[in-house]
């Protein structure tokens, strides 16, 4: 019965040190992420802005005139 438990061990032992590690590498590349962003903007912006929604636009909602002839028995 011991080296079930022993393997068992092992494999949580494994996944916990998987999971620290990928928790430092995310960790790192935010901060390095972070420092490329607030070291290579000059703008004092924090993100790309757009304006497109803020546009006023004028949509005529009237129906197109009908240029069909008189006489096409429609």
């Amino acid at each position: 019965m011991g080296a079930p438990l022993w393997i068992l061990v092992m494999v949580l032992v494994l996944a916990a040190v998987a999971f620290v590690l990928w928790a430092l590498f995310a960790a790192g590349r935010g901060a390095v992420s972070g420092a490329q962003s607030i070291k290579g903007h000059d703008s004092n912006e924090t993100a790309a802005h757009s304006t497109e929604h803020t546009k006023i636009r004028n949509v005529d909602t009237t129906p197109p005139d009908d240029d069909r002839p008189s006489g096409s028995g429609r």
